[in-house]
């Protein structure tokens, strides 16, 4: 499935646990007011909810994701130290779908990449190892991995 990098980027996310976030909070529809500019947005990404991948150019890409493998990134700009919790589902959308998010909409329309993936917590980095291909690495953990992505992170230089 390709997917068009929304505002130079995607969210990739659990969608129940997103949808429990915003609920526990009173979030509505508009996700990406909230990252942007709440101080306590960061819990999101720590806690493996929502992870952005920004700073893209604005294309159309091949989305693969790679589980429980040994990846040695050489040669590879890979985005590390992000955080993934699932439920059973892994989601990817473009960013600018979190300024009116609507799950089920975004799904009818094709806009959500969808992998069922083994319930847990997972390490995850990010690689763009061909300019339309974004591959997603998850390793399964048993607690909680730190978090120490770089939200501005660049694949290209």
């Amino acid at each position: 499935m390709r997917l068009f990098s929304e505002l130079g980027g995607f969210i990739i996310f659990s969608p129940e646990q997103l949808e429990e976030f915003c609920q526990q909070r009173d979030i509505k529809n508009d996700i990406m007011s909230f990252l942007t500019s709440d101080e306590s947005a960061d819990i999101i990404t720590v806690k493996g909810i929502a992870t952005p991948i920004l700073n893209l150019e604005p294309d159309d890409y091949k989305i693969e994701v790679v589980i429980d493998c040994e990846t040695n990134f050489i040669n590879q700009k890979a985005s590390k130290g992000w955080v993934f919790s699932s439920n059973g589902k892994l989601c990817i959308c473009g960013a600018g779908y979190f300024f009116d998010y609507n799950y089920n909409q975004l799904v009818n329309e094709g806009k959500i990449f969808e992998r069922q993936i083994n319930e847990g917590w997972h390490s995850m980095s990010v690689t763009l190892p061909e300019s339309d291909l974004l591959r997603i690495h998850l390793n399964s953990e048993k607690i909680l991995p730190k978090c120490f992505g770089d939200y501005h992170f660049d694949f290209y230089n």
